[in-house]
């Protein structure tokens, strides 16, 4: 297991981090004018491919440790990952309003780290987009739970080690796996919103907002070169 966990490793630095580089050179480029549909999906498809790249070479790696897993150590993952879910919920709370604050509040904060600080007027537009994003907090949590509990049942009835690796392997390359109709239908709704508050906030930025981000990226990238060596 040393030999695959060293392998996926240095696959990841020598042939993933490149890509991750080249990636956020890309986005670079698009940053420089406003953002249209096309390179938007773009970035959505990329990051969903390199979520099953992942996927598929840390399954192999990853079903050979949770194959050596007891029963009370997949009992006490149990309970690790039910007292995580009712600390997540605590987190979020219940009242929409405190939802969407907590939600403009996050997204100024990582605006103002990646674009420099915001004006009054565009702090207020921000505010009006996020709230036109769907709340999908219910739903999403519903999902999370589910998600959770096929993960255990994998490693429960999963007995040969082909059956748990193309197990982990469909949980970690698609979040939607298994989702209800319902879950599916709210996820495209919030996913349409979303792009579409990107494009509007975009287009707000400034000249100087966009050389702020396009020096946080460039730093960014300079990071991922160090790490190849």
């Amino acid at each position: 297991m040393d030999i695959q966990v060293k392998a996926f490793h240095v696959w990841h630095r020598d042939r993933q981090l490149p890509q991750y580089a080249q990636f956020l050179g890309q986005i670079d480029e698009f940053s420089k004018n406003e953002l249209s549909q096309a390179e938007l999906e773009y970035i959505f498809a990329s990051v969903e491919d390199f979520r099953v790249h992942l996927a598929r070479r840390a399954s192999p790696p990853g079903a050979a440790f949770l194959a050596t897993l007891t029963p009370a150590q997949i009992h006490h993952f149990e309970e690790m990952l039910d007292q995580d879910y009712r600390r997540l919920v605590s987190e979020i709370g219940e009242d929409p309003e405190v939802r969407l604050d907590k939600r403009v509040e996050t997204t100024s904060e990582t605006l103002t780290t990646w674009v420099g600080e915001l004006s009054v007027d565009q702090e207020a537009y921000i505010r009006e987009r996020i709230r036109s994003i769907p709340d999908t907090t219910d739903a999403w949590l519903a999902h999370r739970k589910s998600r959770q509990e096929q993960l255990l049942e994998l490693l429960c009835f999963s007995h040969d080690s082909f059956s748990l690796e193309q197990g982990l392997f469909q949980w970690l390359a698609d979040s939607k796996a298994g989702a209800t109709e319902e879950y599916l239908v709210v996820f495209r709704k919030w996913r349409e919103g979303v792009q579409r508050a990107v494009l509007d906030i975009d287009r707000i930025l400034t000249r100087n907002q966009r050389a702020h981000f396009s020096r946080k990226l460039q730093g960014l990238i300079h990071d991922i070169h160090g790490l190849i060596g």
